[in-house]
């Protein structure tokens, strides 16, 4: 189900982001919003997607993430991340991606959230795609997936030709 952007998302990224600074320490790490929710005015799962960049993916502790509720699902179809969910008290879900620092998938996160962010057509481009992915797939994720994965393709192409803020 796909929801119009609340305000409230990148609150709820803040509260999780400090927990996993809290679990982490005193090791260093990146947090980063990203996904749809990340994006003011784009229509959203209500899922907090997490960016989480360390320095070796091989010493994340695993037992410090899963101790904040969150369920690890390994790499999750997608080679050197490691992947968790949790289900929060707000019917929220939040998707945790550990990837190590230098990984092609962090740089690909981030500049696609930030074109989305500065440019009003792509998001236009990419809602209307979500819109037609949903009305499409019945409802089946993997299908929605599937629907949305052109303009996707399109917009991280975009994206990785623009330099990346900061």
């Amino acid at each position: 189900m796909l929801k119009e952007h609340c305000s409230g998302w990148a609150a709820a990224f803040s509260r999780e982001r400090d927990a996993i600074e809290r679990a982490l320490a005193p090791g260093p790490c990146e947090l980063h919003h990203i996904g749809s929710t990340a994006v003011p005015g784009l229509i959203a799962k209500p899922v907090i997607d997490i960016l989480l960049v360390v320095p070796a993916i091989g010493a994340l502790n695993d037992t410090a993430v899963t101790a904040l509720g969150y369920v690890a699902r390994g790499e999750y179809g997608i080679p050197g991340r490691r992947y968790f969910v949790r289900r929060t008290g707000e019917a929220l879900d939040v998707h945790l991606h550990a990837f190590a620092q230098g990984d092609r998938h962090v740089r690909h996160h981030l500049a696609f959230r930030d074109l989305l962010r500065r440019s009003e057509t792509s998001r236009a481009r990419y809602a209307a795609a979500k819109r037609a992915a949903l009305q499409r797939s019945g409802g089946d994720k993997a299908t929605y997936q599937s629907l949305k994965s052109p303009v996707v393709i399109e917009l991280l192409a975009e994206a990785l030709q623009s330099p990346l803020p900061g």
